[in-house]
């Protein structure tokens, strides 16, 4: 979020509420920013199956328990 979006928001939390209110403003306002981007994406974020196995394949562990991308220090 911009700081501009988080001094408004901390203000009128302020104002509004008091100290709870600076408290909690800032991210009740992020969690509506992302229901919101979220709402407005349409779904275009699908995941396909092609990435799912390419995600499996990063993430799997060797016979060392390091993982695939691991580097041995």
């Amino acid at each position: 979020m911009h700081a501009l979006v988080i001094l408004l928001a901390l203000t009128a939390g302020t104002i509004l509420a008091g100290i709870i209110g600076a408290i909690l403003s800032v991210p009740l306002v992020a969690v509506g920013w992302a229901a919101i981007k979220a709402w407005n994406s349409g779904g275009a974020e699908h995941v396909t199956p092609e990435a799912i196995e390419q995600a499996e394949h990063e993430t799997r562990l060797n016979e060392k328990g390091q993982g695939l991308r691991s580097r041995p220090h």
